[in-house]
């Protein structure tokens, strides 16, 4: 007796009502994104059966949206399509083959055209696209999946599942994947763009309750390997903005005693999806790997896990998969650390998320660190429900040699279900913090407040780029110290790489970074005395070199005048004593 099976394949709650033997599905599924922010779907499936006395005659197709249209299913007899039914959130298609393929081996083709609306969604600079989710793949199976977007999106930035290759032609970005029992993430997720823009304003509210007068450092967002900072305003210009070791930038106040201050930092963050090079000390990356408070790596615990989950992917699944996020602890977040998460798994945040990784990652002996900020996120659960709370991100680092300083999101990989923020973070998160040689300092933007009811961080997409002029650096002789020199950056951004020399004095300085309306002292270079009395030598002349470009700064050399006066006073002494001696020989 032949039997007739109805076979469902749902792409984004998948159920599957056949055996795993009786069938292999092999699809090809091309999506077009359209400039109406819709999606044009070509789905091509060949069924073939494994069993000789068992063939498919239906097949229905659910997908998990209500904003499916213009529907057409055919074999090679003609239209297939049976029925559609809309109901919560959901089409379901009942396909009808026209001739069913009877046998061991034979298959069935057919194909799926339809458009899903409102698929496509801008986000600041990226358009996101939400594609149906795959389901688990039988043993067997295979889809492969075409995106073909306009070049008007622009590159891909950021894709829940790996691609494989992509190519331009017409007008249009083909990216191709591939996907098989073994791919992990069922979601797919996409987005297009060169670049994220995030406009901030910051609000800092600072106090000196001491006798004396007192320097308070406050962290504004900073450059990092993905991100580059614009800043627009100051309220109150801070004396200087230096670098720790991190790579924090802390814009300096000097308050005087009993007496506060509130400060308004603005400016613009460009997410990048190509890391610039960065180079780190092994003494820095040495630090990395040992304890600090929230952080215990040489607790036999962690030494435990660590001896199983190795690698970062290893750690970053163990986390995923150990811990669950509480919605319910948002609006009274305490941080719990790592080993007081282990104990109780169901109480995690961010925080814990990120420290668990932190911590047996450098049992590891792999440098890491806990980055917090601005993330965006689709998802309303994790968002404040007081709408004046300040609510940051936190989430971890690893050192890679070839990559530098890799960022993931074991988080979101938990509370969005499956998307992987492994292999690709998306361009939604900004840098405020950076928490490597301490857990909890500095504080980042956001606890500086007057009161806790008050709002501080606000972040926003950003539709067009703040301009950047650049200007060249401006290098003074510190009039208060001769023999040092005050090289200070006028710009709004950041200058990295520089290198000064003066041929003269074989003097070289190679300055990692200068950020915005910020100076740095060096050493002067010296000249032999003789050298330093030439006329030629009233100013220095100092070579340039940064941001690809070249150029000499001339500084007044006070050594010049110096040298000189003490010339001319032995010179005065010289002849004095020898007016004395004629005088003398004379008489």
């Amino acid at each position: 007796m032949i039997l007739v099976v109805l076979i469902i394949i749902a792409l984004l709650i998948p159920k599957l009502s056949y055996a795993v033997a009786d069938f292999t599905t092999y699809q090809q599924i091309t999506y077009t994104l359209l400039e109406d922010n819709s999606v044009h779907v070509d789905h091509r499936v060949q069924l073939t059966n494994n069993i000789s006395n068992i063939y498919a005659k239906e097949y229905q197709l659910s997908i998990a949206s209500d904003k499916i249209s213009d529907t057409h299913a055919s074999d090679n007899f003609g239209d297939i399509l049976s029925s559609t039914d809309i109901q919560n959130n959901q089409t379901k298609f009942i396909l009808k083959f026209n001739q069913p393929s009877i046998g061991k081996g034979k298959t069935q083709d057919f194909t799926l055209k339809y458009q899903i609306n409102n698929a496509i969604t801008p986000k600041g600079k990226l358009m996101e696209v939400s594609l149906p989710d795959y389901g688990q793949l039988q043993d067997g199976d295979q889809i492969d999946i075409t995106v073909i977007s306009p070049n008007n999106f622009g590159n891909l930035a950021f894709s829940s599942v790996n691609s494989l290759g992509q190519n331009t032609a017409s007008g249009y970005l083909s990216t191709f994947f591939k996907l098989t029992p073994e791919s992990k993430s069922s979601k797919f997720l996409l987005a297009y763009g060169s670049a994220q823009l995030f406009d901030f304003k910051l609000s800092y509210f600072i106090k000196n309750d001491s006798n004396q007068s007192k320097t308070i450092n406050i962290p504004i967002p900073p450059d990092t390997q993905n991100q580059t900072i614009t800043y627009s305003d100051f309220s109150l210009w801070p004396s200087n903005i230096i670098v720790d070791q991190d790579g924090n930038w802390l814009a300096q106040y000097q308050l005087e005693a009993q007496s506060q201050q509130s400060i308004e930092v603005s400016g613009q963050a460009k997410i990048l999806p190509i890391s610039k090079p960065i180079e780190q000390s092994q003494n820095y990356l040495q630090s990395l790997t040992s304890s600090s408070p929230f952080w215990h790596p040489d607790s036999p615990t962690i030494q435990t896990i660590a001896a199983t989950q190795k690698t970062p992917k290893q750690i970053y699944d163990y986390v995923v998969n150990t811990l669950s996020y509480n919605y319910d602890k948002i609006n009274r977040a305490q941080r719990m650390g790592d080993l007081a998460i282990l104990n109780d798994p169901s109480q995690a945040l961010c925080t814990e998320f990120t420290d668990l990784f932190v911590a047996i990652a450098r049992a590891n002996k792999i440098p890491s660190r806990e980055i917090e900020g601005y993330a965006y996120s689709n998802n309303d659960k994790i968002k404040p429900i007081n709408p004046n709370s300040d609510i940051l991100h936190a989430w971890p680092q690893y050192w890679d040699e070839q990559k530098g300083w890799v960022s993931i999101d074991p988080t979101w990989a938990k509370t969005t279900n499956g998307v992987d923020f492994f292999q690709d973070l998306d361009l939604n998160h900004l840098v405020f913090v950076i928490h490597g040689s301490d857990a909890q300092n500095p504080p980042p933007p956001g606890s500086f407040k007057q009161d806790n009811s008050s709002k501080t961080v606000d972040v926003q997409f950003a539709s067009k780029e703040l301009i950047h002029e650049h200007q060249n650096l401006i290098i003074t002789t510190d009039t208060k110290n001769k023999t040092k020199l005050i090289v200070s950056n006028p710009n709004n951004q950041a200058v990295n790489n520089i290198s000064l020399s003066n041929e003269q004095a074989n003097w070289q300085q190679n300055i990692p970074i200068i950020p915005p309306f910020s100076k740095i002292i060096l050493e002067s270079p010296q000249l032999s005395f003789f050298d330093s009395i030439n006329p030629d030598n009233q100013s220095l002349k100092i070579k340039v070199n940064e941001s690809s470009q070249v150029y000499a700064v001339k500084t007044i050399y006070l050594s010049h005048y110096l040298n000189l006066a003490i010339l001319i006073c032995i010179l005065i002494f010289l002849l004095s004593i020898g007016g004395i001696i004629i005088t003398r020989t004379k008489k």
